[in-house]
């Protein structure tokens, strides 16, 4: 991850000024956005969840320079905006330049548009007042971003959702006004988001976000009046049709052996290292944090009752957890780790 300090111009675009871990200064073009918040550590920390735009918070110069301070970068001031939320009572930290990512894709594509006048009329126009109006792209922009517009209605969803909504189409020209004055951000728009991600674990026992799905929003918004059809459901990625899958309807008794903090199944750092070695797990293609996300799967689906599709979107996944669960349970590792674990959170 390289830390933005500062958005400059030049005859090629936006640019913008940053501080890598060697604290070397960089001037990298805006496209290269998702390159530059790439965290390269291993260890973060996945998350999920819903959280209402109307509920972040935008953090002071103060505490962006504290951050900075904290992550190792020097303490100086920072164009980029930080937003915080909390959800389930842990406090989150999004860098606007994770959420442009989240929202705008494919960013690099994108990114040309994004940082233009009228970029978003230039790149594409609705058609039909409808629950989904037809998205019609330019060829000029189609080639350049690679969309092809029937294997990406994800993408073709949140740009129909950015032309026809009031607030996404302000979020759009937001983000070239505060470049103009020289920072980097974005207008947040009305609604509610479910999202998947992971971020780093800060000493406040903050988290800081480096990576984020935006998997569907909702907004009781009105569309434009050209649009009033148009479905206030914005699928950024395809998971509608999962909720008539019955077997996410399934339903199993609560495993009243595995022991909760608070109501809470996730494995902490500290139980993590106490009971990793009482698995004697390898983590299959080179994935070392695989026996730790297996065990935190399993721990959520016994605890609560659920149905393998409810704990893991990926088939393969709940494919592995399964056998391995039948492994750890049949040589008795499931009972010792179980053991620790009620051990420790009694404690």
């Amino acid at each position: 991850m390289e830390w933005i300090q500062s958005v400059t111009w030049a005859s090629n675009g936006v640019l913008l000024q940053t501080v890598d871990g060697n604290k070397d200064e960089l001037l990298r073009p805006a496209h290269d956005l998702q390159s530059i918040v790439a965290w390269a550590e291993t260890s973060m920390t996945k998350i999920r969840g819903r959280t209402s735009f109307s509920d972040w918070r935008a953090l002071s110069p103060s505490e962006g320079c504290y951050l900075a301070h904290e992550l190792g970068y020097p303490g100086r001031l920072t164009s980029q905006a930080f937003y915080a939320f909390e959800v389930d009572g842990l406090r989150y930290i999004l860098p606007a330049a994770v959420l442009m990512c989240a929202m705008f894709r494919p960013f690099h594509g994108i990114a040309k548009y994004l940082f233009a006048p009228q970029g978003l009329d230039n790149l594409c126009m609705p058609h039909g007042n409808s629950e989904k109006p037809e998205l019609m792209f330019f060829v000029p922009p189609r080639k350049a971003t690679g969309m092809q517009t029937d294997k990406a209605k994800g993408i073709t969803n949140s740009l129909s959702w950015m032309q026809c909504f009031p607030s996404a189409r302000q979020m759009w020209t937001s983000v070239l006004e505060h470049a103009k004055e020289g920072r980097l951000d974005v207008t947040l728009p009305k609604g509610e988001i479910e999202y998947l991600g992971q971020g780093h674990t800060l000493a406040s026992g903050d988290l800081l976000i480096l990576e984020m799905r935006i998997r569907l929003l909702e907004t009781t918004e009105e569309p434009f009046e050209p649009f009033s059809q148009h479905t206030r459901t914005i699928e950024f990625e395809r998971i509608l049709h999962r909720r008539e899958d019955p077997r996410l309807k399934r339903t199993y008794p609560k495993d009243p052996t595995i022991p909760l903090r608070n109501g809470d199944w996730t494995l902490t750092d500290e139980e993590w290292a106490a009971v990793k070695g009482l698995l004697v797990l390898r983590a299959r293609n080179d994935d070392p944090n695989q026996p730790r996300r297996f065990l935190n799967l399993q721990l959520h689906k016994l605890s609560q009752g659920l149905s393998w599709p409810m704990v893991t979107d990926s088939t393969a996944e709940q494919m592995a957890c399964r056998n391995n669960l039948e492994r750890v349970k049949y040589d008795g590792r499931w009972e010792a780790v179980i053991a620790k674990l009620t051990e420790l959170r009694a404690a």
